[in-house]
């Protein structure tokens, strides 16, 4: 882990901290749940009908 974090940083220059990363996630959490309860009724729905 050590090489990853010391040598490997120029490579990828806009990585976020893990702190940062917990914020996004919970900003995502509630919109993409409802998106994939939608998905998986339409899903459901469809297999019903065949």
């Amino acid at each position: 882990m050590y090489f990853y974090c010391r040598h490997l940083t120029d490579k990828f220059p806009d990585l976020i901290l893990y702190t940062e990363m917990l914020k996004l996630m919970q900003n995502v959490l509630v919109p993409f749940s409802f998106y994939r309860a939608i998905v998986i009724s339409d899903v459901w729905v469809g297999n019903n009908a065949v």
